[in-house]
């Protein structure tokens, strides 16, 4: 028998979710007309109080795509308030990123869902994803392969949009904060 101790191994985002810094949140619509939308809106801190590295995943019944929109504006005091799930149910940290639905000014540890006048003029699609045909369900469940880490001090957008009568439309978001480089 030997003496030798293996250092015990584990990844960032399971580091993340046993320190507190790990949240989720998600939106679901059970009835969707074709073209109808989901979304969500947020803004991500500045890279001093810390990064956020997300992964979004989306399920649809008839068909649809999920686009992820980057420095896009929405009408302000819109939508409805969610506040993010800690995944560390012990834990009382607040996430970092913010949302506008009750005021002119973003508010911490909100996130805004189902806001209205989405305006892309200036935003940057950075993520499209299609799901087509009938009685389809998609998700990401390899994070190395769809993490993104969003642009600090930065507005975003992750819309769902179906395609196709008698739908239904379902967004998750899951992601992790930490000040960059330190890992």
């Amino acid at each position: 028998m030997t003496n030798n101790k293996e250092i015990p191994r584990t990844t960032q985002e399971l580091f993340e979710l046993h320190a507190g810094d790990s949240f989720t949140a998600f939106n679901d619509e059970l009835t969707m007309a074709d073209t109808e939308t989901i979304n969500f809106a947020f803004k991500t801190p500045a890279l001093t109080e810390g990064e956020i590295h997300m992964v979004v995943e989306y399920e649809t019944l008839i068909g649809g795509y999920l686009e992820i929109l980057e420095a896009a504006t929405w009408t302000a005091q819109t939508g409805t308030i969610y506040v993010p799930i800690n995944r560390d149910r012990n834990s009382s940290n607040q996430s970092l990123i913010t949302g506008n639905e009750t005021t002119t000014l973003f508010t911490a540890n909100e996130i805004a869902f189902d806001v209205t006048t989405i305006l892309t003029t200036n935003a940057a699609t950075i993520y499209l994803d299609r799901a087509p045909g009938a009685q389809n369900k998609k998700a990401h469940a390899q994070r190395a392969m769809e993490e993104i880490i969003l642009k600090a001090a930065t507005t975003y957008v992750i819309r769902f949009s179906a395609v196709g009568n008698s739908n239904s439309g379902f967004i998750r978001l899951s992601w992790y904060e930490h000040l960059p480089n330190v890992f």
